[in-house]
């Protein structure tokens, strides 16, 4: 064996080891990749979760807040019902005590509307 074959043999040795080199650069890379890849898949269901938490959260303000605002509509429903008719009892009693200038018209209006709005209410 010459020294030609010995040169031959080492350079065949530094290719193989050169290849191998590569390929476990690569394996790295790939390996390092998949990480990244995990990491992004976690932190993306952590972020998912806190959107559905948020949005959880949200539903509940929400379904609070029609609650709370058809509670208020019924108290504010029913202080007008209460306000219509003192209204009219003090038009009815003005029109006793013989306050006949507007009184009359502003009752005959309110009963008016009164009347339409009964209507309305029946027809729905």
């Amino acid at each position: 064996m010459g020294i030609p074959d010995v040169l031959e043999i080492i350079l065949k040795g530094l290719g193989i080891i050169t290849a191998s080199a590569t390929v476990i650069g690569l394996v790295v890379k790939a390996v390092t990749k998949y990480r990244q890849i995990v990491s992004y898949k976690e932190d993306i269901e952590a972020l998912n979760k806190k959107v559905d938490d948020l949005s959880e959260a949200l539903n509940s303000k929400v379904d609070n807040l029609s609650t709370s605002t058809l509670a208020q509509f019924q108290t504010f429903a029913a202080e007008q019902t209460i306000q219509t008719h003192v209204l009219n009892a003090v038009l009815d009693g003005l029109q006793q005590l013989g306050c006949n200038h507007t009184v009359p018209k502003a009752k005959k209006d309110l009963e008016d509307y009164l009347v339409e709005q009964a209507h309305k209410v029946e027809r729905l």
